[in-house]
């Protein structure tokens, strides 16, 4: 009887255990950078808050010292894992501490609170976090915030109750319809934000006894409290689930704008001056810039766009803000581009969003600027892959969403040819002229394999392009912390006219880009402006000249495609996108199918004692590769390519490569017999060569 007892009172204890964890909150301090000292403030107003049975606060703090993982109650700072040196500004990073929390510490609620820098939706970084050991964010336009908090998510089994951001300028319809189906509630900033953050002692006061709902209110009005007398600060709480239910209601708004055109209504410039702008991020109060169009327009979009602002207060379920720099504030901030020169450089990442995907709100932009909407993204990533004897898969990626994708077109084109390459691997630190270009800038001389690099500098065809109808500029680019400019100009002496700018904040992948020119003869030029040691990759640039025999292949709703048997031994292949609109996309970056065997290649000296050189003649546009081989079958060495060089459609290209033997291979190599082995776009060719020393 006393052991059935026993049992019951531990079940019971269990019961009430488990009842008692109210509440986890995961704190996120992404702090290995200027404000580490800060984040030392916040933690001593956390530790403030009295003891409370089933509450638990857990931190992830980053510093020169390398992160720690503690538990934080009104007894001090408890050390529960120390990680050395970690990239705070990785998604991975944030993933790993929210599922070890949430495996470690489970509640019936649970919070997300990140701190650290702020940057918004559209100001060039976009992202929240900074770790300057690693020179890392985490991205918002890349999706790196939404997949961390999918994994934490995951994790849980359940979405976050709410979601804090503790940093400047977050509280955009961009940022938090990331955290669609990841969090409930979310609180942040429109404007930029004190470095003392949320007090927090008064922010999670008393949290056991608060529903999600009342804690998001809470930390508002605790805001309210600490900056009742500065002007600058503003904080509101969000209805996620509302707002993402709204967003697909502003989706209607945006496709009928663009279908009726308000270009002839409203001047985008005057609502960009008069609505609620929070600088620096380029984000302005969305009520207020549906407030100015309804007051601007008639008729039906009128009537829609005063039902949508109704609505879309009641997905703000808390707002705070100062009689002074931000009166017109209602909580939620959103992009808007005045020009098509604004659009035009950030809307690759822009249909990435989810904000997007819900509200067309591109379209809404499109219409605003008086631009056609041109919105089906360039197709990327082309892989050739063989499938059996004759048969060849071409694959891609397929862009920003697939459901506004309808299908993809593909075409063969016989007559493609670059004007001019950058060879950009051979520039000295004294060499000004590269092939078809000229360079100026600081830092000229650094580079990089197979691309240019610069520092605030430029780079510029030395001779006029032509360019046909519908023709344009290709080129790869990645940077870090700056703008690329794109310029073009019929008479140099005359000046340079800005066709478009794309930002670069530590891109880890290559992206092309393509841009129609005006039809004739121009310069083109390449230009950027960086914040601090900001540089620039920038490799493949090619102007397409498309022979009239270019042959429509299919289309396909797939992102592949089984090419036909080959009537040419060389054939380059092209997609893109045709959306629901009917608006089609710039065609891809070309890649090319070499079904024979076109490569030869020569080698000398042989015997060598020194260097060893190759040129190898393909017709593929594709940079073969050299590999050298001891006798014994061990890699010592894989030569360079110092030289491209464009012969005709016919001939194709050579290559040239060269070997010191000194350099790039294996320390103590010994005079005797190498093979080498040569990988062009026909089968793999070996030869041998004799060194002597």
């Amino acid at each position: 009887m006393k052991r059935i007892i026993s049992v019951v009172i531990t079940l019971l204890l269990l019961e009430i255990t488990a009842e008692a964890q109210q509440w986890t909150v995961m704190l996120y301090f992404m702090s290995h950078n200027s404000l580490y000292s800060n984040a030392l403030k916040d933690l001593d107003e956390l530790q403030k808050i009295q003891n409370r049975p089933g509450v638990t606060f857990i931190v992830q703090i980053d510093s020169d010292q390398g992160a720690k993982r503690y538990k934080v109650d009104s007894k001090g700072m408890h050390l529960l894992a120390y990680l050395g040196d970690v990239n705070s500004g990785s998604p991975e990073a944030l993933m790993n501490f929210g599922i070890w929390a949430a495996d470690r510490y489970p509640a019936k609620y649970n919070a997300l609170v990140l701190w650290d820098h702020g940057d918004g939706w559209s100001k060039g970084g976009k992202y929240i976090g900074y770790d300057e050991l690693y020179f890392d964010y985490l991205y918002v336009s890349q999706g790196e915030l939404r997949s961390a908090v999918s994994g934490i998510v995951t994790k849980l089994g359940k979405p976050f109750d709410l979601i804090a951001m503790d940093a400047c300028g977050m509280q955009m319809a961009e940022v938090l319809l990331e955290f669609k189906n990841l969090g409930r509630f979310a609180v942040g900033s429109q404007a930029m934000f004190p470095l003392s953050g949320l007090p927090y002692d008064l922010a999670f006061k008393d949290i056991e006894i608060l529903s999600p709902e009342m804690l998001s209110i809470q930390v508002v009005n605790s805001c309210r409290t600490e900056y009742s007398s500065d002007p600058g600060v503003t904080y509101s709480a969000v209805n996620l689930d509302k707002l993402t239910a709204w967003a697909a209601e502003c989706s209607t708004f945006s496709v009928q704008a663009a279908q009726l055109g308000s270009a002839g209504t409203i001047d985008a410039q005057s609502l960009a001056d008069s609505a609620q702008r929070y600088s620096p991020f380029d984000s302005y109060d969305l009520f207020d810039v549906l407030n100015f169009f309804s007051d601007r327009t008639g008729g039906v979009l009128s009537e829609q766009a005063i039902v949508l602002k109704n609505k879309l207060l009641k997905c703000i379920i808390a707002e705070f803000h100062n009689p002074g720099a931000y009166d017109r504030s209602k909580g939620l901030s959103v992009w808007l581009s005045a020009t098509d020169f604004g659009f035009n450089s950030r809307i690759n990442e822009y249909w990435h969003l989810n904000w997007t995907k819900l509200s067309s709100w591109d379209l809404f932009l499109c219409s605003l600027i008086g631009l056609t909407d041109s919105s089906a993204p360039i197709v990327q990533n082309l892989i050739l892959n063989k499938t059996g004897t004759d048969g060849y898969r071409l694959s891609w990626n397929g862009g920003y969403d697939q459901n506004r994708i309808i299908f993809y077109q593909i075409r063969r084109i016989s007559g493609l040819s670059s004007s001019f390459f950058d060879n950009a691997e051979l520039a000295g630190s004294n060499q000004l002229v590269l092939n078809g270009f000229v360079r100026t800038g600081s830092n000229s001389g650094y580079i990089s394999e197979y691309a240019y690099k610069s520092t605030n500098g430029s780079i510029t065809t030395s001779v006029p392009v032509e360019v046909d109808t519908n023709g344009g500029i290709g080129w790869m680019m990645k940077a870090q912390k700056g703008y690329c400019y794109l310029q073009i100009s019929s008479d140099t002496l005359a000046g340079w006219d800005t066709l478009a700018r794309y930002p670069g904040y530590l891109d880890t992948c290559w992206n092309y880009f393509f841009m129609e020119i005006p039809t004739g003869r121009h310069w083109i030029k390449w230009t950027w402006s960086t914040e601090s040691l900001g540089w620039a990759f920038i490799d493949d640039i090619k102007s397409p000249a498309y022979s009239k025999d270019s042959l429509f292949i299919s289309q396909t709703t797939d992102t592949f495609f089984t090419l036909p048997r080959q009537s040419l031994s060389v054939s380059e292949y092209q997609v893109r996108a045709v959306d629901g609109r009917g608006n089609k996309s710039y065609w891809s970056a070309p890649v090319t199918l070499n079904t024979g065997k076109t490569a030869k290649w020569q080698s000398w000296p042989n015997p060598s004692s020194g260097e060893v050189n190759w040129v190898v003649t393909d017709k593929s546009a594709s940079q073969p590769k050299i590999t050298v081989f001891n006798l014994l079958g061990q890699m010592v060495a894989t030569p360079n390519m110092v030289d491209k060089q464009y012969l005709s459609a016919e001939d194709g290209y050579n290559y040239y490569f060269k070997w010191w033997v000194q350099d790039n291979c294996l320390p103590g190599i010994a005079s005797g017999v190498y093979t080498y082995k040569i990988i062009s776009s026909g089968a793999p060719t070996f030869g041998r060569v004799i060194l002597v020393k």
